[in-house]
């Protein structure tokens, strides 16, 4: 029969303490170094749809065939069409979804699992990639935060708390186009 003295229940309680607070300090200085590279624009995660990162992985370049398509939506919205006649155009052109056009270049996933994704556009991925401004040049950084370290849930930040950078890549429409 094994029996835990008080030392040893107060030895469990003082590691789970320490623990505990191991891993909030941990967290904040992960954030706090991802915050740095935000600033000096050294962060970014994957390249959106129509852009890549370049040889030494530092920037975006043009992916020729997503970016024709991307400046194919912006032509379209541009000549006035809504999210839903533009996915019904790209759907009846069989132009392929941005999962579709990854998984074909083999860039989707490492492991091999394609996005449980229906084949086809709708407004819910058109309207988000026309208001992109990354498509402009410019690139925003800390768009959401965690709201804690235990927690997976995210909040979006304040324009305040973003970091926005103009410039920082050729863009697929020019800022005129962008903001009509």
């Amino acid at each position: 029969k094994t029996s835990t003295s008080a030392a040893d229940n107060m030895s469990i309680v003082l590691k789970s303490v320490l623990n505990a607070y191991y891993s909030k300090e941990l967290s904040h200085k992960i954030r706090a170094t991802y915050n740095l590279k935000m600033q000096k624009n050294q962060y970014r995660g994957m390249p959106p749809f129509g852009y890549q990162y370049n040889q030494d992985h530092t920037q975006y370049v043009l992916d020729p065939d997503a970016a024709r398509i991307v400046r194919l939506m912006f032509d379209l919205a541009l000549e006035r069409k809504n999210g839903n006649q533009i996915s019904d155009y790209l759907n009846s052109h069989d132009i392929p979804t941005i999962s579709e056009y990854n998984h074909s270049r083999a860039k989707a996933f490492k492991s091999g699992v394609p996005v449980p994704e229906l084949p086809y556009w709708d407004s819910t991925k058109v309207v988000p990639l026309l208001r992109n401004p990354v498509y402009k040049g410019t690139v925003v950084l800390n768009k959401a935060t965690v709201v804690s370290p235990a927690s997976k849930k995210k909040r979006r930040t304040e324009l305040s708390e973003q970091y926005i950078f103009d410039n920082c890549h050729d863009p697929i429409v020019s800022a005129e186009e962008f903001d009509r």
